[in-house]
């Protein structure tokens, strides 16, 4: 079986340095110089990181000749990342705010990497329709609770 050659076109290497170089200029004077707020400011970083992270994949990891296939090993991880990246902000922003307990952090860590694996063994044989009305009452239970709390609170 033959698979069709592409032709691999060597790519300017130091034009790639040369915009990685630029970008990290901008990134060091963005962070320390520029008087922009603190969310633009991450915003920005944020965005010439992964521009950059995508000019060294594609053109020093040669991930732009590659096929398609082998593209998405790397491209299917970066929801994740951003997940990895955003969701602690919020957690530290909570915690900021006085919202978070942090005596029950490590025993609901703990319960959400055991519980997590047990449940998903345990609704596997579960048809979709019970599934779907199990999570229909457990938002239910969850509006009345809310329900109940902004009541209490609006009366102290």
């Amino acid at each position: 079986m033959t698979t069709p050659q592409t032709t691999h076109v060597r790519p300017n290497y130091m034009l790639i340095w040369l915009y990685l170089f630029v970008m990290t200029i901008a990134e060091v004077l963005l962070a320390f110089e520029l008087p922009v707020s603190r969310n633009l400011k991450l915003i920005l970083l944020l965005i010439l990181a992964i521009w950059k992270a995508l000019l060294v994949a594609l053109f020093f990891m040669h991930l732009k000749f590659e096929r398609w296939r082998l593209r998405l090993i790397f491209i299917v991880p970066i929801p994740l990342a951003l997940i990895l990246i955003t969701a602690p902000a919020g957690a530290f922003e909570h915690h900021r705010h006085g919202n978070v307990v942090l005596g029950l952090v490590p025993p609901l860590a703990i319960g959400a990497a055991i519980g997590g694996p047990l449940a998903s063994l345990l609704v596997q044989p579960m048809p979709q329709s019970t599934l779907a009305r199990a999570f229909a009452v457990f938002l239910a239970a969850n509006a009345v609770h809310i329900w109940l709390r902004a009541g209490r609170a609006r009366a102290q």
